[in-house]
């Protein structure tokens, strides 16, 4: 290549440039730098601006996240141009299946990893407990950079108030917040919020100079926070209907409601006399509520999977002998080996990745020839918000000769099972590198039928035998 920056420049001044005379500009300096001033296509390209540069798209929603890695496909490293369309079916669902897991693991990193608070500020706590980690952490890029901005109030009166809002060292490059503070609504000129749903560094620095010290909830997505997948088409009233059938949804709920509240009951001294009164009778109550909290259960629905496929199978009302026991009520701790979660309790099933095979072989301390085979499912209920799934697993042991198999069913709710999918997830990004072939997987499960009370079953899986259970998994979370 003749040029080696002229993609970089042009790269830069299609998805960097803030204003549409910024874009203009910039075009003609690097037209004029590599003298393609007279390029035909370019000349095209340029005339029909409006049509796909960013620039003019601004004020229009795109759940845009800027990147510094430039754009990438979803099929990057599955096809090229030598791809045949046999192939290329193929290759699709080879790239579904590595985005689901990378989904997952995203997921786990969200869920088990708390982010590193850059500043004292309210709301960097408050978006940590909200947001996924990556757009939390666009948005704490965004709060950082506030202690390097100042904000100006340049006009307006006691409902609307114009601010002006530049960067210390760059007064020149200045841009335009307009803020209701009694509707807590603001807009910037940069529009970033309108077209990525991220608050801009400006709208920051002008809530911070105006003692705004959580961000108003219409400026927190759904879809940007942990608990985005739950209740997907439903409405708010519905979400809560539905029950937030984990712990993670129903605290990142409350921390909504929360904010309202407190924007509410911060409006005067009255006001606030008024909300504090009312959290503590709501605390009763609630402490009412939890010493007394029943869980009914019955049947309907089935499943079942053998390598990789989901198959429907006739529900049966009998009721599966299982070693989970008749309760809902559960601590919330799970032994996933991976210092994420605490280990205390061992009263429900976990999946403990108990060691790796390294070139070919099981851990030195591991001797396990029993291997997963299939897995079948019932989904038993009386109501939509205490369904169970009663899993049965089969497996082929090895050990025994002739080879023999091995049954084992427990319960699941979508509680205890959204961790195991999250233990599963990391399994599998461990198995993506090349010199882990096999996973030892070790399921402790309470069995009130042996004297100790709970039953260890311990299998292997491959990656490819990993990647159907996830499938699996996912598709009877959703049945929950």
């Amino acid at each position: 290549m003749t040029h080696p920056s002229f993609y970089g420049e042009l790269y830069s001044c299609i998805n960097y440039s803030e204003t549409i005379e910024d874009f203009e500009s910039s075009w003609a300096s690097v037209l004029d730098k590599y003298d393609l001033g007279k390029n035909e296509w370019l000349q095209a390209v340029y005339n029909a601006r409006d049509q796909w540069a960013p620039v003019y798209f601004r004020d229009t929603f795109f759940a845009a996240l800027p990147s510094n890695q430039g754009v990438t496909s979803f099929f990057d490293g599955y096809v090229n141009q030598q791809t045949t369309l046999p192939m290329f079916f193929k290759q699709y669902e080879r790239a579904v299946e590595s985005s689901l897991e990378r989904e997952m693991a995203s997921d786990f990193d969200t869920n088990c990893t708390a982010p590193m608070l850059r500043t004292p500020s309210p709301m960097e706590q408050q978006t940590a407990n909200l947001f996924t980690k990556k757009v939390f952490a666009k948005f704490q890029e965004e709060l950082v950079e506030t202690f390097a901005h100042t904000a100006n109030k340049i006009d307006g009166d006691e409902t609307l108030s114009k601010f002006r809002v530049a960067k210390y060292d760059q007064d020149d490059k200045a841009y335009i917040v307009m803020l209701n503070l009694a509707q807590m609504k603001a807009s910037c000129s940069c529009q970033m919020f309108e077209y990525s749903g991220i608050l801009c560094r400006n709208i920051l620095t002008v809530f911070t100079v105006t003692n705004v010290l959580t961000v108003p909830s219409l400026y927190i997505l759904k879809r940007w926070t942990r608990n985005a997948k739950l209740g997907q088409g439903l409405d708010e009233e519905d979400n809560v209907k539905q029950g937030n059938n984990s712990l993670t949804s129903r605290f990142n709920h409350l921390c909504l409601e929360a904010l309202r509240y407190a924007e509410e009951g911060a409006v005067s001294a009255e006001t606030f006399d008024a909300a504090v009164s009312a959290l503590r009778d709501g605390l009763r109550k609630i402490s009412i509520v939890a010493k007394n909290v029943g869980k009914p259960l019955s049947s309907q629905g089935s499943g079942s999977t053998q390598d990789g496929g989901i198959e429907k199978t006739p529900a049966t009302s009998d009721t599966v002998p299982s070693l989970w026991p008749w309760q809902d009520t559960m601590p919330h701790h799970f032994n996933l080996n991976d210092g994420c979660l605490t280990s205390g309790d061992l009263n429900q099933p976990t999946m403990t990745p108990v060691a790796i095979n390294h070139d070919g072989g099981l851990a030195d301390n591991v001797v396990v020839y029993t291997c997963f085979k299939s897995m079948t499912w019932v989904i038993e209920n009386k109501s939509p918000a205490s369904k169970v799934a009663v899993i049965n697993l089969k497996l082929q042991d090895y050990g025994k000769n002739p080879a023999g198999e091995t049954e084992v069913q427990f319960r699941l709710t979508r509680v205890t099972l959204e961790p195991m999918l999250k233990s599963m997830a990391y399994i599998s990004q461990q198995l993506s590198l090349p010199a882990n072939r096999v996973a030892v997987i070790n399921l402790k499960l309470q069995d009130t039928k042996t004297p100790s009370g709970e039953t260890e079953v311990k299998f292997q899986v491959s990656r490819d035998t990993l990647g159907s259970m996830l499938r699996s998994m996912a598709y009877i979370r959703e049945q929950l």
